[in-house]
């Protein structure tokens, strides 16, 4: 027996498979399509090769043993204090900015 929510959800679905336009239902079928594709890809092992990052980056990097160590993207978060600084002293007007802006959303005068 199919109960009556699974019923009303069918219900609900169609109408809103009903009220998009075609384009609209295309547009997510192609998603979908390529979503599963790409998820197909990635449990076979095939979506991106091993080497794909090291054959992106500058040839002088990607030649050096150690150059995973040397591509760091966040590299400031290993060096913390070093980036503190750089704020205080170089970006030290677009630091108060930042400052003063986050204190005016605080107080919300800026949303």
């Amino acid at each position: 027996m199919i109960e009556a929510r699974s019923v009303r959800s069918s219900v609900g679905r169609l109408a809103k498979l009903r009220a998009m336009s075609l384009r609209e239902l295309l547009a997510r079928a192609t998603y979908e399509t390529y979503t599963a594709y790409e998820r197909d890809q990635y449990r076979r092992g095939r979506l991106a090769p091993p080497d794909r990052l090291q054959r992106a980056l500058d040839p002088a990097i990607a030649r050096q043993s150690n150059w995973q160590d040397e591509t760091r993207f966040f590299a400031s978060v290993d060096a913390a204090g070093r980036a503190r600084a750089l704020f205080a002293s170089r970006f030290t007007d677009e630091c108060q900015k930042a400052r003063r802006v986050a204190a005016e959303v605080s107080c919300g005068e800026i949303s």
